[in-house]
């Protein structure tokens, strides 16, 4: 064997210089673990281009990229690959995968499918979201078993100083990304588990509180009625799918609605000095009292900024329902539709 030549020749196999020797299972994972999946299109087209050389399939490579992401590739790329490992692990009399293999393609198959249709679906929970994303990471995953079982198999030597296996810009990718990656789920896991919950008020539904006689349509999306943490003042809290808005009612004696009002603008514009803010005022049929509508909104790339408040002014006091939206979702959609609808729908039975 020639220096710098990693691997010897095999029954009728023979691996080029160039061929990354077999690398430990778990860095790989934590490589697709650690970039949050955004890596595991390119480390699929890596590991396409050294079958390529080591076997006879006319893959080509940089396909593969797509693969990972778009479930109609994935018909054709996953029988065709498993077609390739199946040819090596006949040369190399090593046992075939082929059972658990159908198993794991299907799976895929399914999850890639499933998640790209809960994407659409703008009610579904963020943690539903991260189990996708790691049982997706985790069946990625047993990939690298089945590969690195070929190469371990046909390596005879290495010669460390020629060949590299592991690149300097991954490691960053699996120390400082997984660190980041646990502390989000853990950030996520965390803040689901400790909101109280009083109640979930599903769309068309209707939130009424029958000792004060207020009242809002619930629409579109689910709004979920939680213990009040951060306003300690407010009457009634409420949260949105992904924590995308918060809802408060309030109470105040001896305030006018013009001076809350103005109050509720300047921090909209503290808040987003972009926001484009109308107000409405009208009296409550009936009465001479007023009812105001406030409504700020910032729609940028990143999604919908929002600051809502509605106030219902009554002899003794007045009540206001105050919704801030940081919202991911476009201006047109269900989310940002439920809000407008509580808001102009906020009364007094």
């Amino acid at each position: 064997m020639t220096q710098g030549t990693p691997f010897d020749v095999v029954g009728e196999l023979k691996l080029p210089v160039k061929v990354t020797a077999p690398r430990l299972f778990i860095f790989d994972f934590l490589l697709l673990f650690g970039s949050f999946g955004i890596y595991t299109p390119f480390w699929l087209v890596g590991q396409m281009r050294e079958i390529k050389k080591i076997g006879e399939e006319s893959f080509k490579p940089w396909l593969w990229w797509f693969v990972p992401f778009i479930g109609l590739t994935q018909f054709w790329a996953l029988p065709s690959l498993n077609r390739e490992l199946n040819r090596l692990e006949r040369k190399l009399d090593l046992p075939s995968w082929q059972q658990r293999y159908s198993v794991w393609a299907a799976s895929i198959i399914i999850l890639t499918f499933l998640n790209n249709y809960l994407g659409r679906l703008e009610e579904t929970p963020l943690t539903i979201f991260l189990a996708f994303y790691l049982i997706h990471i985790s069946l990625w995953s047993l990939l690298i078993l089945r590969i690195r079982r070929i190469k371990t198999h046909l390596q005879s030597s290495q010669d460390p100083a020629v060949l590299n296996k592991y690149r300097w810009w991954e490691w960053p990718i699996v120390t400082l990304g997984t660190l980041i990656v646990v502390s989000l789920c853990l950030f996520i896991l965390i803040d689901t588990t400790q909101t109280s919950v009083i109640k979930t008020w599903v769309p068309s539904s209707t939130f009424v509180d029958e000792e004060t006689g207020l009242m809002f349509p619930v629409e579109s999306v689910v709004w979920t009625q939680v213990e009040n943490e951060d306003d300690s003042d407010a009457l009634f809290s409420f949260v949105g799918p992904d924590a995308e808005f918060y809802a408060h009612i309030f109470e105040y004696k001896e305030r006018s609605v013009n001076d809350l009002a103005k109050n509720r603008y300047a921090e909209a514009v503290d808040l987003n000095n972009a926001f484009d803010c109308v107000e409405t005022q009208s009296f409550i049929a009936g009465t001479l009292n007023v009812r105001a509508e406030q409504r700020c909104l910032f729609s940028g790339v990143l999604g919908v900024d929002g600051a809502f408040s509605t106030f219902l002014e009554t002899k003794e006091q007045t009540f206001e329902l105050h919704i801030i939206v940081y919202s991911t979702k476009s201006m047109n959609s269900k989310l940002i539709s439920s809000v407008r609808k509580a808001a102009a729908g906020f009364r007094l039975k």
